[in-house]
């Protein structure tokens, strides 16, 4: 057997190869102990184990070979939904059920009651144009296909022949009974009068619709060639379905809830009918412009709803502030001497009180201060000092009360708040919104006139207030008036 070194020589290895060093071992740094937990705490921190061992199975279990197969039988049935002999057959598991056993799929086969016609109630629903034999024609095909109506019309092939002979026969059975109720009709009209001034224009109408209808039909039955639309089928069906119920009603039978609910919804219009597919083919008919066109106007619509909605409650708005308030009490109790007298106690009373309240703000309630408040404060001073013969004067003139034009000489103003602090006049100016202010503005520069007051003494900011209030006045109506040229605009373009 070869040794180490033989291989090594066949290999052509060095005989005193280094040996191959030993893996390197990973370190791994052993994780931080937190300060402050105890080391019962400590081991539980890590992966959160189960405390119950979760077995989930990743793979199916193994089929059990050994057992026996469930078997599958051939088994013959009937269809319930055919009224033939015909046998069928499929496959079941276990064991065959009975031929004569209801099908399992046999719940499905839900049909819809459609009432079978009885020639002796024929009179109900009797109509020109549609024989008792057609109409019955029309009733199997209603039940054979569920009342599917595509299906219906497009299955529909009654014979004109055999239509024109049965309507021939019918006339001349109801002949005796047309003739009886035109006598009556007859006997009527001698007995009623009749206003004969409109007769010929009534007619010319009729004759216009007549050929109307006739070029109607002839479309209809170049397009049709049966000669019955779908809308026709529909309007019979329905008309001869409600006569059906009244005739049941008339013999003494009563309605469930249900079929009066069916009684009321049977109101089918043709024209309608016709209307809305016209209505539709329009609609799909129209070009991307149109589309986008009236999608323009809708908006359009529906801004000038929002816009007159509120302009509806700005209204609302003014005229709930411009309505007086309506007083509570009666005139009748101030008609007296007591009344008047009671009246006068009250006003006398408000006056002291709104004087006692001014009172203790330090401002006084005459033009300059009343004398006793003038003699407090020259007190005052020739406690500390002499008063000057100028500061005399001055206190002498503040005794008696100012005429207007000797307040507006000096200056003199009566302020029912004062704010604590120096400031300009000018600041106290008030201003409206930015966006309305802009225009108070615009407005102010078209009369040139400043923004604000060159000299802001008191008459000159009340006039530039009073001004600023008017402009804001005007805005508001010329607002107001657009809104309403808007208005009219769109009401004449309706007309």
């Amino acid at each position: 057997m070869a040794s180490s070194s033989d291989v090594r020589d066949v290999l052509e290895l060095p005989k005193n190869a280094a040996p191959r060093p030993p893996p390197a071992k990973k370190f791994k740094p052993e994780p931080k102990k937190l300060d402050g937990l105890q080391r019962e705490l400590y081991s539980l921190l890590g992966e959160n184990t189960p405390p119950i061992a979760v077995d989930t199975k990743k793979f199916k279990d193994k089929p059990n070979w050994r057992q026996k197969a469930t078997p599958w039988v051939w088994a013959n049935f009937k269809p319930g939904g055919r009224d033939d002999d015909l046998t069928l057959g499929h496959w079941v598991r276990g064991v065959a059920h009975a031929e004569d056993e209801e099908h399992a799929f046999s719940k499905f086969n839900v049909k819809i009651d459609v009432p079978e016609l009885d020639e002796a109630d024929y009179k109900a629903y009797r109509k020109a144009g549609w024989t008792f034999d057609e109409t019955k024609y029309l009733f199997d095909l209603c039940r054979q296909y569920d009342i599917r109506w595509l299906i219906i019309h497009d299955r529909y092939d009654y014979p004109d022949s055999k239509r024109k002979e049965q309507e021939e026969k019918e006339k001349e059975q109801f002949k005796d009974e047309e003739e009886q109720e035109s006598v009556k009709m007859e006997t009527k009209k001698e007995d009623e009068d009749v206003e004969m001034e409109d007769t010929d224009s009534a007619k010319e109408k009729e004759k216009d619709k007549a050929k109307d209808t006739e070029e109607k039909e002839k479309k209809k039955k170049e397009q049709d060639p049966t000669g019955r639309g779908l809308e026709d089928l529909k309007e019979r069906f329905y008309d001869v379905y409600r006569a059906l119920f009244k005739v049941r009603q008339e013999k003494g039978e009563e309605l469930s809830p249900q079929e009066e609910d069916l009684v009321k919804q049977m109101n089918f219009s043709k024209e309608a009918e016709k209307k809305r597919k016209e209505h539709l083919e329009r609609l799909l008919s129209r070009s991307p412009a149109e589309v986008a066109e009236e999608e323009a106007l809708v908006m359009e619509s529906r801004k000038l709803e929002a816009a007159a909605e509120r302009m509806m409650n700005e209204r609302q708005e003014l005229l709930r502030l411009l309505d007086a308030p309506t007083s509570s009490s009666s005139i009748t109790q101030y008609q007296t001497s007591q009344g008047l007298s009671q009246l006068t106690n009250n006003l006398l009373s408000d006056k002291s009180k709104r004087r006692k309240e001014v009172a203790p703000s330090g401002v006084s309630s005459g033009p300059l201060g009343n004398s006793a408040n003038v003699q407090k404060v020259a007190q005052a001073g020739n406690n500390k000092k002499a008063m000057s013969p100028g500061a005399a004067a001055v206190a002498a003139t503040l005794q008696k009360k100012l005429s207007a034009k000797e307040e507006a000489a000096y200056g003199i103003s009566y302020h029912e708040k004062l704010s604590s602090g120096v400031h300009f006049r000018s600041n106290k100016i008030s201003t409206a919104k930015p966006t309305i202010q802009s225009k108070v503005n615009a407005v102010l520069t078209e009369l040139a006139l400043p923004a604000r007051p060159i000299m802001p003494t008191a008459r000159v900011c009340a006039k530039f207030e009073s001004i600023q209030q008017s402009i804001g006045v005007l805005l508001e109506a010329k607002k107001q008036a657009d809104k309403l040229d808007a208005e009219i605009k769109v009401l004449r373009g309706e007309k």
